[in-house]
C-alpha cells in the first residue's frame, strides 16, 4: 500500500515489525520511505530462554 493509498483510507500513520539483523529489509523500508521510530530490546531472566 502506498503512501496516498493509505492516506486517502483515512490512515495517520503505516507501522511494521522487522527483525534487526534483516539488513535487506530494513534498506528497503528505508527505499520506500520508512523510517525507525521505536527501538525494543530484550533480556531473559532466565538461561532456559
Amino acid at each position: 500500500m502506498e503512501n496516498e493509498d493509505a492516506k486517502n483510507r483515512g490512515f495517520k500513520r503505516i507501522e511494521l515489525d522487522m527483525w534487526e539483523f534483516n539488513d535487506n529489509a530494513l534498506a528497503f523500508y528505508e527505499s520506500a520511505g520508512l523510517r525507525t521510530y521505536r527501538r525494543y530490546m530484550e533480556s531473559y531472566t532466565d538461561t532456559e530462554a
